[in-house]
Order: structure tokens, then sequence, then C-alpha cells
């Protein structure tokens, strides 16, 4: 696994997946976020101790299985969240509308696959 202090350097680049536990990253399937656990820090404020406090916040959802902390930048903000990978394409579409998801990331093809919004009610 990367440092602590690499985590926060990807963090604000190229976004990463780690499995707190074993170190591993996913190299197929697809990321759906939990629901309830995606916290949006502004770049300029994203440190090594927010990181830090959102993995002691979100500790116990971090070590259930094939669960991942997943970190991206986006219009100059630090997305995290605790991630599962999902092997099936259709299943992790399923899951990312149940969980009112923005979209899934595909791993193997390094892309973000948009959800349809939520319909009002």
């Amino acid at each position: 696994m990367r440092s602590w202090n690499e985590l926060v350097e990807a963090a604000k680049t190229e976004g990463f997946s780690v499995q707190l536990v074993s170190g591993d990253t996913p190299v197929v399937g697809y990321m759906v976020a939990l629901a309830g656990h995606e916290e949006r820090i502004p770049v300029e404020a994203f440190t090594l101790d927010r990181l830090v406090r959102y993995v002691k916040a979100h500790f116990d959802a971090l070590m259930e299985d094939n669960m991942f902390l997943g970190a991206w930048m986006s219009d100059g903000h630090v997305f995290l969240d605790v991630s599962e990978n999902v092997t099936s394409q259709a299943k992790a579409l399923f899951l990312g509308e149940q969980r009112s998801q923005l979209a899934v990331w595909d791993v193997l093809n390094s892309q973000s696959i948009p959800l349809a919004p939520s319909p009002v009610v």
C-alpha cells in the first residue's frame, strides 16, 4: 500500500481505491459507493489530517469484506467514500441507483459510468 502522504497526493491527482486491511487496489470490477459515507472537501483544505479523520469516522465500514477507501478530485474538491467492488456491471448499476449515486467507476477501463438521476418524489 502507498504511504498515507502518497494517498493524500493521489487523491488530488489521479484518485485511488485501496482496501485498508490488505493494501490491495482493485484491478477489475466496478466501484459502488455506500450511501452515507461520502465526503467532499475543498482541495486546498485536504490534508493528511483530514484523510485520517475520515478513516477514523468510517472505520467500521472500511473494515468490512470487499470495502475500499476511495478518493478522487473533481471541480476543485476531493471526494472520499467507502466503496464496494462489484464484479457484475449490471449489479453495480443497480446498486448505484439504489444508493442514489451519480456514477459507478469501471476499474478495468478507468472510466466513470453515469447513472440517471433519482426522480424527485
